[in-house]
């Protein structure tokens, strides 16, 4: 039979920012994706951070 395989990678910095509009915008380097993925990382640290 078919076999999958997938392996997970922790991402920091630019290159978090750049998988995150990759995945949202399906795009690599499209500027409003980055922006994007900007805005939900900063959001989420805001609310982890309130959370603490």
């Amino acid at each position: 039979g078919a076999v999958t395989a997938s392996s997970v990678q922790q991402l920091q910095g630019e290159e978090r920012i750049e998988e995150m509009a990759r995945l949202l915008s399906g795009l690599s380097g499209s500027e409003s994706g980055l922006q994007h993925a900007r805005e939900l990382i900063e959001t989420a640290r805001a609310l982890a951070a309130s959370l603490e």
